[in-house]
Formats: structure tokens, sequence, C-alpha cells
């Protein structure tokens, strides 16, 4: 039995990206980086049949929130470490492109997230010399206590999307010693 797949279908994304990496150059607080990242989309356009007209999908759920930005501020001094994390989504409106008739067309908010974290390595040993260099880190994602923006799927959520929203703040608590 014979099994011919042929892609009828075309998608098309337009994408800028945008980075930033910066040590800041005084050192006596420290050694301080900063860094951001973020996609633009220009244009989501797709037609997955033939003949069929192609459809902008930019802002809609198929297609992604125009902006998402990722940035961090982190420093470290000695045996201390630290930083802080901010993303951002843009907001996009599900079911624009009338994909789905039965459902409404709905707005999903912009949504934003901070992440800290702050960490010790025991360069000399916990105690007796024992432990010797054991990193202890601990950190906060979803600093505010942000829950995912509805979405009208059968999550009630975009997994896609806003999957790191779903649990609320969350705390972690690690150990790492090298062997």
């Amino acid at each position: 039995v014979a099994n011919f797949m042929q892609n009828y279908g075309s998608l098309r994304n337009d994408s800028i990206d945008y980075g930033l990496d910066y040590r800041l150059p005084w050192k006596q607080y420290g050694a301080w980086r900063v860094s951001a990242d973020s996609s633009h989309t220009l244009k989501a356009i797709r037609a997955l049949t033939p003949g069929q007209a192609s459809i902008n999908d930019i802002g809609d759920t198929y297609g992604g929130p125009k902006w998402k930005i990722n940035s961090g501020v982190y420093w470290n001094s000695g045996s201390w470490k630290a930083s802080a994390l901010y993303s951002y989504l843009s907001a996009f409106t599900s079911n624009l492109s009338d994909v789905n008739y039965l459902a409404w067309n709905q707005k999903t908010p912009a949504i934003s997230k901070i992440d800290t974290s702050v960490g010790y390595r025991f360069k000399g040993g916990v105690w007796g010399g024992y432990g010797k260099d054991l990193q202890v880190n601990f950190g906060i994602s979803n600093l505010l206590d942000k829950a995912p923006p509805f979405s009208d799927t059968i999550y009630s959520y975009n997994p896609a999307l806003h999957s790191e929203l779903v649990f609320g703040r969350t705390y972690q608590l690690s150990f790492k010693l090298p062997l």
C-alpha cells in the first residue's frame, strides 16, 4: 500500500529579531550584565488549500503575538549572584480569521512576567571543608502571581504561549555540588 502525501498549503512568517547584551563597566559593586531579546512579527500569511486566498494571521492565534520580549539583569560579586528576568507577550485576538465560526473574536491581553533568583557558592566548604564549592540557589518564578489570560480553547488558556503562568507564583530551591 503506497501512501503519497503532498503539501498544498503555504505559510510565511516575516519577523525581525533584536538583541542586546551589555556588560556594565563599573565593577566596584560587582559585575553587572543587561540583556534583552525581542522578536517583532511583521507578517504571518497562510494559505492551506490550493486556490484559497491568503490570510494574514498577524496578531491572531495562529500567527502569535506581534511582540515577544525577554530581558534580564544579572549580577555577581565574589560568591554571590542574582538575576531578575522580565518577559512580555503583546496582545492578540483569538479567531480573528474566522476559522471557528462558533467562537467569538476575543482579545487576549498582553501579559508580562518577572522571575528572580539569588545564589551563593561556598568556595571553602560549608563546615570543616565539607561541601566545597556547594552552590545554593533560591528563585521565584512569576513573582507577581499572574494567571494566564483566558483563551477560548479546551484549556481556557493558550498552552503554547502561557503555560509558564498556569501554576502561579512558584519557588525553587536548588543545591549543586561538583564531584
